[in-house]
């Protein structure tokens, strides 16, 4: 559907703050969301899929670990200069 749910979700940038939009754009996606078939329970019914944990690419590790060894060598030179 152009212009949806899926399309609305892909657009969204918030920086700084959690948010849901992850699973929001995996509940747009899931077939039976698609499919309409939707009632009060669908959450709970399909939770498992909706909320499975996503693969993270290297870059994105990669990224991660820089950050966490940043925030080391920081810790660190802090120690160092204000014991």
């Amino acid at each position: 559907m152009p212009g949806g749910t899926q399309e609305s979700c892909t657009r969204q940038q918030v920086s700084g703050l959690p948010t849901n939009v992850e699973f929001l754009k995996r509940l747009a996606r899931h077939p039976a969301f698609v499919a309409a078939e939707l009632d009060t329970s669908f959450i709970a019914k399909h939770l498992e899929s909706l909320t499975a944990a996503a693969e993270l690419s290297a870059t994105v590790v990669a990224v991660a670990a820089v950050a966490r060894h940043l925030l080391n060598v920081q810790v660190f030179a802090v120690s160092l200069c204000c014991p």
